[in-house]
């Protein structure tokens, strides 16, 4: 015989590469028909994080319409090779952290161990979230128009919207980690109660275990992971002065500051739920603020009036020997 044509070659190779495919994708399809096969592909939704999608022929619930497949279901998982963090949480499910303000809530994905790390300061915005995007409802894909975010958020920024939905949203925990966050926070409350209260009658310390135990002691008491310790504390410490006779470990103090930072040092003051009775008086060069504050808040003061004067400012604890300067 002759020899074939070189363009009757290729066409035979391009016919033979089709069907192969063809038999490969039919093979696959029937695997995935009678089990829950998984094609993993690495993608990087944000900067810092790998991720790896599970194609899942079994089910059609996309978390993300814009980015469904032709078939299957996107399982995102956060890790990868970003570094050692990663590959710690490479297998932690992503969850919904939602953000409600008036009627309105909005949604993001995130890792809820990194989650808790971006609070901490300890990672970034890019390693705690699956994607970019604020959604309205993330599992109908429904996104809210920029003037909804500017209402809401006061910016129309994705970026800006999501440091606020992370830093101030509550996410879905499993039971253990929903514990575990129960416990810290019960916790929390504890140290807050014993640095910031005495015993009436003695002046005298109270030791944690008597606060523990007034806890475990009171009817239907919820410790709620996510809202903030000095609010629960607050609630916890009257429902338990009686049997401890506790009152407030307060100390007295004056702030003094240029005129130029009177502004910046009152909102300090009058924002901290730990601090009472500012009294403010004004001179041609100076304001000063005399106030009642609970001890345990006093390392907080001192960091709010550093950032918001600059450290500009003069505080002098009454019946103290000494001043402190910022």
């Amino acid at each position: 015989g002759c020899s074939p044509s070189p363009t009757a070659t290729i066409g035979c190779m391009e016919r033979a590469n089709t069907l192969l495919v063809c038999v490969l994708v039919g093979a696959v399809i029937h695997t995935a028909s009678t089990s829950s096969t998984t094609l993993p592909c690495a993608i990087s939704p944000s900067p810092r994080i790998a991720s790896t999608w599970q194609h899942r022929v079994d089910s059609l619930e996309p978390p993300f319409p814009s980015l469904t497949p032709i078939v299957g279901r996107l399982v995102l998982r956060g890790g990868g090779k970003g570094g050692d963090s990663h590959h710690k949480h490479n297998q932690e499910e992503p969850v919904l952290c939602r953000y409600k303000k008036g009627g309105t809530h909005f949604e993001i994905m995130c890792l809820p161990t990194l989650v808790e790390q971006f609070r901490e300061g300890k990672a970034s915005r890019d390693d705690a979230v699956v994607g970019r995007e604020v959604f309205k409802d993330a599992k109908k894909g429904d996104r809210p128009s920029a003037a909804e975010l500017e209402a809401t958020f006061g910016t129309a920024s994705h970026e800006e919207c999501i440091d606020i939905v992370l830093a101030q949203g509550e996410y879905q925990l499993t039971v253990a980690q929903r514990k575990a966050k129960t416990d810290e926070k019960f916790a929390a409350i504890v140290t807050y109660i014993c640095s910031n209260y005495i015993e009436g009658g003695t002046k005298r310390a109270i030791p944690a275990v008597r606060v523990e135990e007034a806890m475990n002691h009171l009817k239907g008491l919820k410790i709620d992971p996510f809202r903030s310790v000095w609010f629960q504390a607050q609630d916890v410490a009257r429902k338990i002065k009686e049997p401890l006779k506790l009152v407030k470990n307060e100390i007295s103090a004056t702030v003094t500051v240029s005129m130029a930072l009177a502004g910046p040092a009152s909102g300090v003051l009058h924002s901290n739920g730990g601090i009472a009775k500012v009294v403010e008086e004004y001179e041609e060069d100076k304001a000063t603020f005399t106030f009642d504050f609970t001890a345990g808040e006093h390392e907080r003061i001192v960091s709010d009036l550093t950032k918001a004067t600059g450290g500009q400012y003069e505080l002098k604890i009454h019946g103290a020997d000494v001043s402190q300067e910022g």
